[in-house]
């Protein structure tokens, strides 16, 4: 990656972001993606290989972590509150907190939800302006992000009983 990087910071801070992450998925692309579709013969009307369709899922899944972390961040940053406060005998104060990271986990998981159901498009569009991959990437952002809500609860659920 090169010039395709130049000026995205400033744009994305134009846009109202306050911070830019870019991360480099190509090994983790290469390796779940292209070698299991190039090991299967994937080809798209017997002339090349199936790229735009083994971007699709890749997409979708760095898309779908940004809930993922901040949820797993609630669900870790509320374990030593929880401890000190039931172990100092206060246990309403460790049901209350314990209520609060539900609710801002929940809360932020359904969030994103909406905003992957209503702009999935435009999220896609970051990443890749094929018509044909936009559509697909827009399922299944969909799909891999409407099980966020659940998993948030999970996380906290399996952080407490740890």
């Amino acid at each position: 990656q090169g010039e395709e990087l130049d000026g995205l910071e400033e744009r994305a801070k134009l846009s109202g972001a306050s911070k830019l992450y870019i991360e480099d998925i190509v090994d983790d692309f290469a390796e779940n993606y292209i070698m299991p579709c190039v090991q299967a013969g994937a080809v798209y009307e017997h002339k090349y290989l199936m790229g735009t369709a083994m971007a699709r899922p890749g997409i979708a899944k760095k898309l779908d972590q940004v809930p993922m972390s901040i949820t797993i961040g609630i669900s870790q940053g509320i374990v030593p509150l929880l401890g000190y406060n039931y172990s100092a005998g206060n246990k309403e104060r460790a049901n209350a907190a314990l209520r609060l990271a539900l609710c801002y986990a929940v809360g932020f998981s359904l969030f994103c939800v909406a905003c992957y159901e209503i702009f999935s498009g435009a999220f896609v569009q970051v990443f890749i302006r094929d018509a044909q991959t936009v559509d697909y990437g827009k399922y299944f952002l969909r799909v891999m992000c409407s099980s966020t809500p659940l998993m948030a609860v999970g996380f906290i659920i399996a952080s407490v009983s740890a």
